[in-house]
């Protein structure tokens, strides 16, 4: 026999309507209040200040006429640019965020480097079907180390 008493079941606590209403009322604004201030409180980019961000990737200078840079021109292929400047100091590869992406086919999934020391960077797309190399952009840099 249980010498102990068992204590007799809790019974749940109902709640009445009109608390019930008065609940869901306060929580309704007092979410949208905390949603309104968490808003408020990301910065804003002005007009001015999405211009100074724009303005602060490294702007490159063009290269001066009769440089060997001055000739190499966006959309140009690398025997061409081969030509016109020798082999490179250094080459480097590296993927960019499309190459994650599942039925890209553009240009922008791979990029190649070349690195002339004491002159600059030539920037390639590498289209990996078709496997042809095209200038994207031709950063002249007179203190580049060629690494």
């Amino acid at each position: 026999m249980n010498r102990w008493p068992v204590a007799p079941p809790a019974r749940a606590v109902k709640t009445p309507p009109a608390a019930r209403w008065l609940l869901g009322a306060c929580c309704l604004p007092l979410v949208a209040l905390v949603a309104l201030v968490a808003a408020c409180s990301i910065p804003h980019i002005t007009p001015r200040a999405a211009d100074d961000l724009r303005h602060r990737e490294p702007a490159f200078t063009a290269a001066p006429p009769g440089h060997p840079f001055a000739v190499v021109e966006q959309g140009m292929a690398t025997g061409d640019v081969r030509t016109v400047l020798g082999k490179p100091s250094s080459l480097r590869r590296y993927p960019t965020m499309w190459t994650f992406v599942p039925f890209y086919t553009g240009s922008e999934e791979r990029r190649t480097v070349w690195s002339y020391s004491g002159q600059g960077r030539i920037l390639f797309g590498d289209h990996p079907r078709s496997g042809e190399l095209e200038v994207i952009r031709v950063e002249f840099d007179p203190d580049e180390d060629g690494v």
